[in-house]
């Protein structure tokens, strides 16, 4: 109790410098919220919950015309409608406790995208950029020594499973999204007198990526790279040798360090079938390691069973009970097993809350990707990568996923652009 109202008398002192700097500590909140994805969920939590206080320690006045721009934006409101939506579907669930747990995950959409519009306006965002284009990187060759001086250590090949997912609590499909960022703030910020710079925080990153294992990540990773070279072929002839240059490290590193897991990882990928019924048998009699048929499966599951959740869905907290139930009726062992979510944020929403959280998700996707396309365009590819992940993820399921796309998104829209 002493310390809290220690706390309290500091803060009243120092109000007023606390008020002048405001714009230098929304930058750090910002940069906190980035960087301690792969730190932890406790870190990540209190940085988001630092920002709700951040906006409400405010002069009176500024806070009441804060408040009245909430109602402004069209993309905040969006938000809120998605998680309207999700109150909706808990009224009919059967499931209230896991309903309500999904609800409750979301609940940064109400307020974060809201606070990042209004903070963001009028702020130094080459500085924040630069701070998050370096600091990204090197919290990942942190971690990477930590993970190698650790009783977790298993080979650097191993770092995704033995050290994010198992050690930290974050799977590789979030960290991924952490790590492209710096891409394009180098692609934003191309330039001669950076240029070795740009091009050594995308090797670091891609590595990275490329250590995460997972398909989608690739593809992203090259498209990224190639959208890179393409602006790099705009500029002098001295620019046009930096994308061989960086694709030839980025492929020795690969050949000398992780060619076996990416073998092993993607070669089952090399044989999936389109056929339903193959997959049906292949996965009734044995436990397979092809994750694209898996999906595939989980998709074709649902949608025959349509009659079943049209048009209201099953309720916010029944689409986990429906899929079990799927997968056990049709002998899904590896479903069965791992007890698979849908794997697509698209079929998840309908599942949940039928027609409307579908066509809530679509719109608020659609708003998304309009603004950026208007008036981000260079954050449009990764803005684009998120929405076409969540067909064969679902993102919006885990807090890593909900904080991407109500917190990191809407700051890479803010800059400049009337939400």
């Amino acid at each position: 109790m002493r310390l809290v109202l220690i706390l309290i008398h500091w803060f009243i002192v120092n109000f007023n410098y606390f008020f002048r700097n405001r714009k230098g500590i929304y930058s750090f909140l910002i940069f906190l919220l980035t960087i301690s994805f792969p730190l932890g969920f406790l870190i990540n939590t209190l940085s988001i919950y630092a920002i709700l206080i951040f906006f409400f320690l405010d002069y009176k006045k500024n806070i009441s015309s804060k408040l009245k721009d909430f109602t402004k934006s069209r993309l905040v409101m969006f938000y809120f409608l998605f998680f309207v939506v999700q109150l909706f579907g808990l009224i009919y669930s059967e499931n209230f406790t896991k309903g309500l747990t999904r609800s409750t995950q979301l609940l940064p959409f109400i307020f974060l995208p809201g606070i990042i519009n209004i903070e963001s306006r009028n702020h130094n965002f080459q500085r924040i950029y630069f701070f998050l284009k370096l600091g990204i990187p090197v919290v990942f060759i942190l971690l990477a020594f930590l993970y190698y001086f650790s009783d977790n250590f298993n080979g650097i090949t191993n770092m995704a499973q033995n050290w994010f997912v198992d050690k930290v609590g974050i799977s590789q499909f979030y960290v991924i999204f952490i790590l492209l960022l710096p891409i394009f703030f180098c692609i934003r910020d191309l330039n001669k007198k950076k240029l070795i710079f740009n091009s050594l925080i995308i090797i670091i990153c891609s590595c990275f990526i490329l250590l995460m294992n997972n398909f989608s990540g690739l593809v992203f990773l090259i498209i990224s790279l190639i959208i890179y070279t393409k602006k790099i072929y705009s500029k002098s002839l001295l620019f046009k040798f930096i994308p061989l240059l960086i694709g030839l490290t980025i492929a020795v590193i690969s050949i000398l360090f992780i060619n076996t897991r990416i073998e092993k990882k993607y070669h089952p990928l090399l044989t999936t079938s389109l056929n339903f019924e193959q997959i049906k048998v292949k996965n009734k009699f044995g436990y397979t390691r092809n994750t694209l048929e898996h999906r595939i499966y989980i998709n074709y599951l649902a949608v025959s069973d349509w009659k079943q959740t049209f048009p209201f869905g099953l309720g916010t907290g029944d689409s986990q009970p429906y899929l079990n139930h799927l997968y056990s009726q049709n002998s899904f062992l590896v479903g069965m097993s791992k007890k698979l979510n849908a794997h697509n944020q698209f079929l998840e929403e309908y599942l949940k809350t039928g027609i409307f959280g579908l066509a809530a998700l679509l719109v608020l996707f659609y708003q998304i990707l309009s603004i950026s396309k208007r008036e981000k365009p260079v954050f449009f590819g990764y803005i684009l990568f998120f929405v076409l992940a969540c067909f064969v993820e679902s993102y919006l399921n885990r807090y890593h996923g909900i904080i991407i796309c109500s917190g990191i998104i809407p700051f890479l829209l803010s800059d400049q652009a009337e939400l």
